[in-house]
């Protein structure tokens, strides 16, 4: 799995959701990787194990300047989308479907080189 990526966007971008992870999590935030099903794409989740995201606040979380009711700035998420489609990928928000409960960001990456 290779990527071609500006490597401080790319740590920029994991910077970002890393950190909104942690301030909502309740113990735990849990980073993993692998291939689409396809292998055209990498793709990196990051979840966390917080109260997970208010419904009202999902079609809007990559907005610039948008918080939800806890939010900071509103420009840490904004950051990421717009990274992530400079590099040429996307990223989804979702929530954990019950009973589990958190967050869980999906960052993906078009692949590069030899694909297995």
């Amino acid at each position: 799995m290779n990527i071609k990526t500006d490597p401080d966007l790319l740590i920029r971008i994991l910077q970002n959701v890393v950190s909104d992870c942690i301030r909502y999590a309740e113990s735990e935030v849990k980073v993993s990787y692998g291939l689409t099903d396809q292998a055209e794409d990498i793709v990196i989740c990051i979840e966390d194990d917080g109260p997970g995201i208010d419904a009202a606040d999902l079609p809007h979380i990559f907005e610039r300047y948008y918080k939800g009711e806890a939010g900071s700035f509103g420009i840490g998420l904004s950051v990421v989308a717009s990274g992530i489609r400079y590099l040429g990928g996307h990223v989804m928000v979702e929530n954990k479907v019950k009973p589990q409960h958190g967050a869980c960001y999906r960052l993906y990456l078009p692949c590069s080189g030899p694909r297995p």
